[in-house]
């Protein structure tokens, strides 16, 4: 996490929204939830993890240590340009090329 209550927690993303993630164990809410017997559920206050913006969290580097931003580079060599997402601070290539420029 960047920013907010949880910023320097680290978690593993559970799910990804259009411009959101689901973080295990960052951003959780109490939220107090009516009884639903139709699916057997009880009522009462339930902890919840809630989607943060993908712009408040990095990638963990474990060569470094720290927190690291992802880019795009252009790979030389490959047809027509392809992307490449690569680590800023270590300048190191996360995984192959998945669309054309």
């Amino acid at each position: 996490m960047l920013a907010g209550r949880d910023k320097g927690k680290r978690g593993d993303v559970t799910r990804v929204l259009a411009d959101h993630v689901l973080v295990a164990g960052v951003n959780q809410v109490k939220k107090h939830q009516r009884p639903n017997p139709m699916k057997g559920e009880q009522g009462g206050i339930v902890t919840k993890e809630m989607p943060i913006h993908v712009s408040n969290v990095a990638i963990w580097n474990p060569v470094t240590k720290k927190a690291d931003r992802i880019g795009l580079r252009i790979a030389r060599g490959r047809p027509q340009g392809a992307l490449l997402q690569v680590e800023r601070r270590a300048d190191r290539r996360l995984i192959e090329p998945t669309r054309e420029r």
